[in-house]
């Protein structure tokens, strides 16, 4: 396909659940799908190739059902790994350029207690995208949450608006219901 686009994420973006018929948290991994997920929806849809690399669970500063506002082990690092256990398996970053990069982080930060800190949050949302950049200087990021969710829409809003202001004006905020 001519279109590329790269989706970093978490449970949405690996599909967890999406072929339940219930929504039992614990019976929901043995359904995950990430074919059916909006990454692989999109990509279907505007006809291009995509690279998925999604972790459910993982944020940007802390995973779901952390005891502590930060975590050991958030989703950033992996961004730079082709094996997400094997912290020594560099992605090469020139054999594979994205149009788009869609990230969809943050609601695992917020969604169990205690929950991120948003000065923090924004700190490193704001660094893995300044990095996103590094790798990719001429793709569009999106950054994408849901309106009703943790007030993480206007979180982000905030984000990008830094980001836009520093100079990158291909960074956008995508909201949904």
């Amino acid at each position: 396909p001519n279109r590329r686009l790269e989706i970093i994420g978490d449970s949405y973006a690996c599909g967890y659940g999406v072929e339940s018929s219930s929504v039992q948290c614990d019976s929901l991994r043995p359904s995950e799908n990430a074919d059916k997920a909006f990454g692989a929806l999109l990509a279907q849809d505007l006809q291009a190739e995509y690279h998925l690399e999604a972790f459910s669970g993982k944020g940007i500063i802390r995973n779901w059902g952390e005891k502590t506002v930060t975590s050991a082990d958030p989703f950033p690092p992996l961004f730079d790994q082709t094996l997400c256990r094997d912290a020594k398996s560099a992605w090469d970053f020139t054999k594979w350029t994205p149009h788009a990069v869609i990230i969809h982080l943050g609601l695992n930060d917020f969604s169990t207690a205690p929950e991120a800190s948003q000065k923090e949050f924004a700190r490193a949302y704001l660094e893995l995208i300044k990095h996103i950049r590094d790798k990719y200087p001429k793709t569009v990021i999106v950054c994408a949450a849901p309106t009703e969710q943790f007030g993480l829409a206007t979180l982000l809003d905030k984000v990008v608006e830094k980001a836009n202001d520093a100079g990158d004006k291909d960074v956008i905020l995508l909201t949904y219901p």
